[in-house]
């Protein structure tokens, strides 16, 4: 029987008035010029909401003003012996700029609000991550409820 090493990653998906998705730079994604979503690799033991909370903290220098209580995306894939387990929530983030596309956030991270049109046709500059989640179902259904 093999033994994987289990990793848990949130994102947190904040849909605007608009029905824009927020996507942004993270230092890691700044090397290849991706966008992704806000979140990461949370801590061993650490409730996915509060992991979420943080990581949302620590890369946008924002706190979100909600966090969905259950993910709405949740997938599970092994890699080199790692069972990494993501779940996406919906959020609420204070990040508007007046209607503005695009711009930067409290942490001088570039930022963008796509649609999931665009998100499609713009799939080459998205982290694998931020492309499972925005051309999923569930995203599509949660839309759809809003």
């Amino acid at each position: 029987m093999v033994n994987y090493v289990k990793t848990t990653r949130v994102r947190g998906v904040y849909i605007n008035k608009n029905d824009l998705v927020f996507l942004f730079q993270s230092e890691k994604s700044r090397i290849n010029g991706c966008l992704t979503l806000p979140g990461g690799e949370i801590y061993a033991g650490e409730p996915p909401v509060e992991g979420l909370n943080r990581k949302i903290q620590e890369e946008l220098g924002v706190a979100p003003k909600f966090i969905e209580k259950s993910p709405f995306f949740v997938e599970n894939h092994v890699v080199d012996r790692t069972l990494y387990r993501t779940l996406a929530y919906q959020v609420k983030l204070p990040i508007e700029l007046n209607g503005s596309p695009n711009g930067m956030t409290p942490n001088d991270s570039p930022f963008e609000f796509i649609s999931l049109k665009d998100s499609w046709e713009r799939q080459y500059m998205l982290t694998i991550c931020a492309r499972h989640i925005l051309h999923s179902r569930q995203l599509v259904q949660l839309m759809q409820r809003r």
